[in-house]
């Protein structure tokens, strides 16, 4: 339930968005106090003013009808974006065990976005052809929101300006959340106030600017920062024998609490950092990481260039570990293992792990294989690799990527059994001779998901020219 939002934060952010303050407030800088700094973007929920009031007031007003569909999904998925304090998502989080995969309830909210984005056009066309009566009780909530705005710019304004430079810097960043907001219901009650005066469309045609305003003044500057990416994930900073070496290799750039490189730069600056992506934590990799001894990890893990942290000196350097294992290799002994006895023995580092695989479901106690042949890497790319192994008996190639059920073996062209080894790496018998061992990463959930967009995206076509096909029976 990371980042749930409480009722009245959610209220408070759907009409004054940076009333917490941003990610770059001044000059760049955060001034953001609304919690973690990732809940700035995590619950970014905001539509605009007028989107939002158009499309409550339609909901009221048409009490059935196809616009309730969106309704019903945009409040719900609202409700259940605040977590811990809505109570509907820990129910659901009970009920349905998938939901245990996601984290982040107010990302749920990127719903609410879509289906009153789609409402606001569905009000919008609604409110043009109404009558009087109905743009009557549309202004009057016009009306109530700015006397609303109004209210809260005096109360921020009599309530003084604090002594304490952080709260005083809070109350700046709070009276200039709110004069956007009193501008905005100003703007939006006028032009209301004007089309209902006159009637004229060329009044009711600049709403969609004046929405377009508004979402630009709380968008326009929410991903930027003086901060230069490039410069922020360096991979210059980088010693030039790391970045000038080809081999295929791991690095290791965090070590007691220091950090060579940001958090999660590997993918940006084109690095494996064992690290990964840190929010993503494979539950066998996670307790290789945080379990075993440092040589074993390190090694295992194909790092060749791990941190050095001088404390005495101050200072840290990437240096090479010598005794790192390739990206493939060959062990002579594989021991049949449970879960419970790898976690042990990497723990424990009492067996040579260079030459021995601790192997689950393997079948028999232990086997014995030739380890005097040669493995080459040929290919490697994110999800996958190709290897040319030769070995003159029957062998074990130990392969040091993350096991998962998802990934798929290739020997010679077809599909052969892979294993857990040492708790989070795979592994793969190899006959005699020379092979090609190529693994591909298939995630079967990617691809049923694929078929049931692409059969949702057909069914939705089909149902659109069925529509458009009715429409033009009832036109003529």
């Amino acid at each position: 339930a990371e980042n749930s939002i409480k009722p009245l934060v959610l209220f408070i952010k759907l009409l004054v968005p940076k009333y917490y303050g941003s990610m770059n407030g001044i000059r760049g800088q955060s001034t953001y106090f609304g919690g973690n700094y990732w809940s700035y973007w995590e619950a970014g929920i905001y539509v605009g003013i007028m989107p939002l009031l158009l499309s409550l007031y339609y909901l009221f007003r048409r009490k059935k009808g196809k616009a309730w569909l969106f309704g019903a999904l945009g409040l719900f998925s609202l409700w259940f974006s605040m977590g811990k304090y809505g109570g509907l998502y820990y129910i659901l989080y009970h009920l349905l065990p998938p939901l245990q995969k996601f984290r982040n309830p107010p990302r749920f909210s990127a719903f609410f976005v879509l289906t009153f984005s789609v409402l606001t056009g569905f009000a919008i066309d609604y409110i043009r052809k109404a009558d009087r009566q109905i743009l009557k009780g549309f202004l009057r909530i016009l009306g109530a929101l700015l006397l609303f705005a109004l209210a809260l710019e005096i109360y921020l304004r009599m309530g003084g300006t604090p002594s304490d430079y952080r709260e005083m810097l809070y109350h700046g960043v709070r009276l200039k959340a709110v004069n956007v907001f009193l501008l905005v219901s100003l703007l939006s009650f006028l032009l209301f106030f004007a089309f209902y005066k006159t009637g004229n469309e060329l009044y009711f045609s600049l709403i969609p600017l004046l929405i377009a305003f508004d979402l630009y003044i709380f968008g326009h500057d929410f991903p930027l920062g003086e901060r230069d990416p490039t410069m922020y994930y360096d991979r210059n900073k980088l010693p030039a024998y790391v970045r000038n070496d080809g081999d295929v290799y791991r690095l290791n750039i965090r070590k007691d609490g220091y950090l060579y490189l940001p958090r999660n730069a590997g993918p940006i600056v084109g690095y494996e950092i064992i690290d990964g992506y840190e929010v993503l934590k494979l539950d066998r990799y996670i307790k290789f990481y945080m379990n075993a001894l440092p040589a074993l990890k390190f090694d295992l893990l194909n790092v060749k260039y791990r941190l050095n942290v001088d404390l005495a000196r101050k200072a840290m350097e990437i240096v090479k570990n010598e005794s790192y294992l390739p990206r493939a290799f060959l062990v002579r002994e594989a021991r049949s293992v449970d879960f419970e006895e790898a976690l042990r023995g990497i723990k424990e580092g009492d067996f040579d792990y260079r030459s021995v695989a601790l192997v689950e479901s393997l079948g028999t106690e232990r086997k014995t294989y030739s380890d005097s042949g040669t493995v080459e890497v040929l290919e490697k790319w994110d999800q996958g690799g190709v290897f040319s192994v030769s070995v003159p008996d029957s062998a074990f190639l130990v392969i040091s990527e993350v096991w998962y059920p998802e990934w798929k073996v290739l020997l010679d062209g077809k599909e052969t059994r892979f294993y857990p080894v040492d708790l989070t790496l795979l592994g793969v018998e190899v006959p005699p001779g020379k092979h090609r061992v190529e693994l591909k990463f298939v995630p079967k959930s990617f691809y049923k998901g694929l078929k049931f967009t692409l059969l949702t995206l057909v069914v939705s076509v089909l149902l659109l020219l069925v529509s458009l096909k009715r429409e033009r029976k009832r036109g003529s």
